[in-house]
């Protein structure tokens, strides 16, 4: 049995108001149903969801579908990680990354959190 998801499901018409509007840490990944890596990407942002639940939301988007947003953010590439503070870019990541990788992006957006 599947667990439910920890994930926010994104489009073009809920973007600004989940993401762009909010004061908390997000990370966004832009994913394809036709990508194996995009699947790779949420199994590990599904695990690291429920780690940090509470601290950071995490979003997909299907940049397929909604394309509006993939073009607004410079999408070419998918899987892509966008990390967002207060509505606003820090950070990305572009293909697979490792959860250790990850891990470490998340520590550094939890510490610009912080900062700012």
């Amino acid at each position: 049995m599947r667990q439910q998801t920890t994930t926010t499901g994104l489009t073009d018409k809920n973007f600004n108001c989940q993401v762009l509007e909010n004061l908390h840490p997000f990370v966004v990944h832009f994913k394809a149903n036709w990508s194996g890596s995009s699947d790779i990407m949420t199994c590990i942002m599904d695990d690291l969801a429920r780690v940090y639940s509470g601290k950071i939301t995490f979003g997909e988007i299907d940049a397929d579908k909604h394309r509006q947003i993939a073009l607004k953010f410079g999408i070419t590439s998918i899987p892509t990680l966008l990390f967002f503070n207060k509505g606003k870019v820090i950070d990305q990541s572009i293909g697979i990354i490792s959860k250790r990788e990850l891990l470490d992006k998340l520590k550094a957006l939890l510490h610009d959190t912080t900062q700012g």
